[in-house]
């Protein structure tokens, strides 16, 4: 074959460049794809913290994020997540609050490293930064409220069979994320609605976390502090009122465990 005089090796390296080019755009599109985070509610573990993070646009995402910490203490804050950080700013601060969001496993881990700079966002006994978790299904804050919803009106109009296949669930499925307080108001609503269809030993099993101090609470008239600092455990006023409301009402329920046969 005659050659044209011309080589092939410019042809052959423009092409490899442009092979290599091409998969440069893609390993960049690639990391640029790991920093947008699925869209959705997420809740701490624990259930002391909501964050919400929005779809993404225009290369950033919003999002909300509350959290609850001692004694009614809380942080609230929101913004613009890019490439996975937040730079928050306002007119009473000196420095930027700068927050870090990285996808981890089923969930997003929150964190800051200029902490005095993000106070401002919380209240002196609350913190924002842990693992926010994607909630088991059922167990969003809005799924949540429907469950409570629909078990009220079942509980209302005596469907006590179908009140308590719709709630006992929660107690199990929603456990890492639900708040400590919700778990016992949870816990009460179950064991009243077991001591109704008769199961007496399944309410007291229910209220077990409870027993002994509702055997120490005195009555709404009597200061029962005492019952929220106690051995390794102390309770801050706001939390202790709302423990205390809890372990009243479930004094009241073993008394309904106890004439189901429990």
């Amino acid at each position: 074959m005659k050659s044209n005089g011309r080589s092939l090796l410019p042809l052959l390296f423009a092409a490899l460049t442009g092979t290599a080019l091409s998969f440069t755009a893609l390993s960049f599109t690639a990391l640029a794809a790991d920093t947008t985070l699925p869209a959705g509610e997420y809740l701490a573990k624990g259930g002391w913290g909501t964050l919400i993070i929005q779809k993404a646009a225009n290369g950033q995402q919003g999002f909300s994020l509350e959290s609850l910490g001692a004694n009614g203490h809380s942080c609230s804050l929101d913004g613009s997540i890019r490439n996975g950080e937040a730079n928050l700013h306002e007119d009473w601060q000196e420095g930027v609050c700068n927050v870090k969001f990285k996808w981890q496993d089923n969930g997003i881990e929150v964190s800051n490293e200029q902490n005095e700079n993000c106070r401002g966002y919380c209240g002196a006994r609350a913190s924002f930064d842990g693992s926010y978790l994607k909630p088991a299904a059922g167990c969003s804050t809005e799924a949540l409220r429907q469950t409570r919803n629909r078990f009220k009106k079942l509980y209302d109009s005596k469907d006590y069979a179908g009140a308590e296949r719709l709630l006992a669930p929660v107690l199990s499925d929603c456990k890492t994320t639900l708040h400590w307080l919700d778990e016992l108001a949870t816990r009460n609503d179950l064991a009243l609605t077991q001591a109704k269809l008769g199961q007496g030993k399944a309410c007291r099993s229910t209220l077990e976390s409870m027993i002994e101090d509702a055997k120490r609470y005195s009555g709404p008239q009597d200061d029962n502090t005492a019952i929220c600092d106690s051995g390794d455990r102390y309770l801050p006023p706001a939390d202790c009122d709302g423990y205390l409301r809890q372990v009243r009402a479930a004094k009241t329920n073993l008394g309904w465990c106890e004439r189901a046969g429990g």
